[in-house]
């Protein structure tokens, strides 16, 4: 068998055999792909045998191909039929059915309801542009090629993320040689960890993995990729398994551009700097994973909006995080989003709160209740802009309560903000660090 891999993306099709009950196997199909995961399977059975009962949904089977084992889970029927071998002295009877599976995991060893299962990893190409070009990265390959100590530190950062968990990113180095082509050489990708301090159900790790995503798209600015998500399980021998997550993951990119700017890239330790954006607080992390369900929906909205097609539909969802998180008690809609405008007002072109808030506001209700309206998509776009950024800015401000002087810094490298006018915020003089003041002052009082 080759190397084994699931990778998040790549298209599988199994054959393999289904546990729907203990003992009882059925033959049956697994397809994966990055839109969808189906199992189906086909079984024959005696028409007087009352045992062949089959739900609608399922928390979790087991199944298993002729080297792979796998868990499914979350399973909803998507379609059924059975019917009578006309043809067949016994009298017997087919069944067949199709399920839909929101997750799974699959591995090289068998999979038992005993595991373990006490952190996963991930890794992406956005993530490694997050990273940048490190010191610590210097530092692994300098080690392999001249190594000056018995061991070197393969870690970029660790932090606690609550009392039972933590993050951090480490480096997975692998040597390799290719002795026909006269090649050799070592390979050390990052991957973001998750690791619990006690036992989980794999419930929590899939909602802590689907959370960490949100919190990676919002520091990059646009929806990331992952290559591939591994699970840390312990088996039945109590050995590491090599077992991978897989789930559907939407492989197109919010914004196309190549060139995009990472929003808040870590910018520790690194080689290279070539701007004087603030080091990430890696405390962050702790304050993203802090958040109620409430507050975490608004980052997956806002998230989740960026990638709408439609520019008014876009436009009332980004809006609607804005306005929650905007909201004073006594104070209408207009009033709010202008004292929310006013502390980052420096960020955009001259006279915009005076020329269009008022209008912005108007827009949102004449699309929330269906009224005429007539906008043209240049402005449509500048308010989708505008109010990204606001929602952008209060997260960091009110929810993540990151320090005033790093938004000051970080604010104007948003994607929006950047297809603007050229926001008063740049200066090479002492006007640059004047603006920056008052800025800072402006968000203290929010």
């Amino acid at each position: 068998m080759e190397k084994f891999e699931c990778l998040l993306g790549e298209t599988y099709q199994f054959d393999v055999e289904v546990a729907f009950t203990p003992n009882i196997f059925h033959l049956g199909t697994l397809k994966m792909s990055h839109k969808d995961i189906t199992i189906q399977f086909s079984c024959e059975y005696a028409r007087d045998n009352n045992e062949e009962n089959f739900h609608w949904k399922y928390e979790e089977i087991f199944c298993q191909s002729k080297d792979l084992y796998f868990k499914l889970f979350n399973l909803e029927m998507i379609n059924a039929d059975n019917g009578i071998f006309h043809n067949c002295s016994y009298n017997r009877m087919y069944y067949r059915a199709t399920y839909s599976v929101q997750y799974m995991i699959c591995s090289e060893s068998p999979l038992s309801v005993n595991d373990i299962l006490i952190g996963f990893s991930i890794y992406s190409k956005d993530i490694n542009r997050w990273i940048g070009d490190t010191r610590k990265q210097e530092a692994i390959l300098n080690y392999y090629v001249s190594p000056d100590s018995n061991t070197v530190d393969l870690s970029e950062f660790s932090t606690e993320l609550s009392s039972d968990c933590l993050i951090k990113c480490d480096y997975t180095t692998t040597i390799y040689h290719n002795s026909p082509g006269y090649m050799g050489g070592i390979s050390y990708p990052p991957r973001i960890i998750i690791s619990y301090l006690k036992q989980v159900n794999f419930k929590r790790i899939i909602n802590d993995l689907y959370y960490l995503l949100d919190v990676f798209s919002f520091l990059i600015g646009e929806n990331i990729l992952i290559r591939d998500a591994r699970l840390t399980l312990y088996g039945f021998h109590r050995n590491i398994v090599k077992t991978y997550i897989y789930f559907c993951h939407n492989q197109e990119k919010s914004i196309k551009n190549k060139k995009h700017v990472v929003f808040f890239p870590l910018g520790t330790d690194l080689r290279f700097r070539m701007d004087d954006v603030p080091e990430f607080p890696i405390e962050t992390f702790k304050s993203f994973f802090s958040l109620n369900d409430y507050k975490r929906r608004l980052i997956k909205q806002l998230l989740k909006a960026r990638t709408m097609a439609i520019g008014e539909d876009k436009y009332l969802s980004i809006f609607r995080v804005a306005e929650k998180l905007s909201f004073r008690k006594g104070h209408n809609v207009t009033e709010n989003m202008m004292r929310a405008y006013e502390y980052i007002k420096d960020f955009f072109p001259d006279n915009f709160l005076n020329d269009h808030i008022e209008k912005m506001v108007k827009l949102r209700n004449d699309i929330s209740h269906a009224n005429e309206y007539s906008v043209d998509e240049r402005t449509l776009q500048l308010y989708i802009g505008a109010v990204d950024v606001l929602a952008t800015f209060l997260i960091m401000k009110k929810l993540l309560i990151i320090n005033e002087q790093i938004i000051v810094k970080v604010l104007p490298r948003h994607r929006e903000l950047q297809s603007m006018v050229v926001p008063k915020i740049y200066y090479s003089d002492n006007r640059q660090k004047e603006k920056e003041s008052k800025s800072v002052d402006s968000l203290k009082n929010i």
